[in-house]
């Protein structure tokens, strides 16, 4: 094949997914249409900053109170207030973020935006979310008890935060929205004119996103948290070896999804161009689509992570490993299981010998 018909070939495929794009975005613009005529409301714009799903009830104070007569200024202070409110309620106290049901409520907000806009390829292609589930936790409160263990994850979420990658996205345009998700697990969603879906380095860009974090948070050095060297700690592990340089660091592991691959992806949402969903639903049925396959990528990017520390011959990640299955007597049970490995794989090589 010639790389111009190569090329053609390239272009028709994006050409036909983003007709699918516009045919399914059209879908819910009707469906959006429908159920505002139904029951249309105007909401104040700092009602706005809610999402859709929260807004009803400010809603109702609004007009209660409207109706009392206050003057604009008056009712701008008392619904800002409310909105305050809400949002504090939706706020995860241990790290002064969003929690997980004001992540879904914030990505409903996103999705429910670019539908009330003219479709624009580009917002959609620059929509995605990455899942973060914290490595090593249980690990850090068996060892070393819970308080150590929620600065581990306080460090970990003010990189997320603070940190350069954060930062750097910021820097490009790009907004960045940092949310817990319940437990050791977290979340970002990435939104703009940005093209997460664009090869870079080999990968699509959020997955290259997710590596950068990755590796800002494998660069927080962990040793006050769990101290290899404290002869407490070194009890706790006796009879395994600690390797003399190791050093215990913080890491996650993650999982991507994109607004524009749940559009085009038949397997995960059929329904979008069902007449028989009404907006709502349409909606609720991409979030959950996102978050579906963020999660799944990010487990089986957990699972690649052991096996990597498991099937390692560096000493420092065969321990982490060890360090990792949580407790002496489960460690133990593991280097027993590979030595017997071992010596079951000696034993039938030297069969196959004397058979010879």
């Amino acid at each position: 094949m010639s790389e111009s018909e190569s090329k053609n070939i390239g272009n028709n495929n994006e050409e036909i997914k983003e007709s699918i794009i516009e045919a399914r975005f059209l879908s819910l613009k009707e469906a959006k249409d429908k159920e505002e005529n139904d029951g249309e409301q105007n909401f104040p714009k700092i009602i706005e900053q809610l999402p859709k799903d929260l807004r009803d009830a400010v809603q109702g104070k609004y007009e209660r109170l409207k109706s009392y007569g206050l003057s604009e200024k008056q009712l701008k202070s008392e619904i800002k207030n409310e909105v305050d409110n809400i949002k504090e309620a939706y706020e995860d106290k241990r790290f002064e973020i969003p929690n997980g049901s004001y992540l879904r409520y914030e990505m409903l907000h996103l999705v429910d935006t670019l539908v009330s806009e003219k479709l624009n390829l580009t917002k959609v292609r620059g929509l995605g979310i990455i899942n973060f589930d914290v490595n090593g936790l249980k690990a850090v409160n068996d060892l070393t008890g819970h308080e150590r263990g929620t600065d581990y994850l306080k460090r970990i979420v003010e990189t997320l935060k603070n940190g350069h990658t954060t930062k750097d996205l910021e820097e490009e345009g790009i907004k960045v929205f940092i949310s817990s998700n319940g437990g050791d697990e977290f979340a970002i969603i990435l939104s703009d004119d940005v093209n997460l879906s664009e090869i870079k380095d080999g990968k699509n860009f959020i997955d290259q996103i997710l590596k950068y974090y990755q590796e800002e948070i494998s660069s927080i050095d962990m040793s006050d948290s769990i101290n290899f060297s404290d002869s407490e700690i070194i009890k706790k592990f006796d009879g395994i070896e600690i390797p003399k340089d190791f050093k215990f660091t913080a890491s996650v592991s993650g999982g991507v999804a994109l607004l524009e691959e749940i559009l085009v992806d038949d397997k995960i949402l059929p329904e979008i161009e069902s007449e028989d969903l009404d907006y709502s639903d349409k909606l609720g049925k991409i979030i959950s689509g996102l978050f579906e396959k963020s999660d799944k990528r990010g487990k089986e990017n957990k699972d690649t992570f052991k096996q990597g520390l498991d099937e390692s011959d560096d000493k420092n990640k065969k321990f982490l490993s060890v360090v990792l299955k949580r407790n002496k007597e489960t460690a133990l049970l593991e280097i027993e299981n590979s030595e017997l490995k071992k010596k079951l794989a000696e034993l039938s090589e030297k069969l196959v010998l004397l058979e010879k």
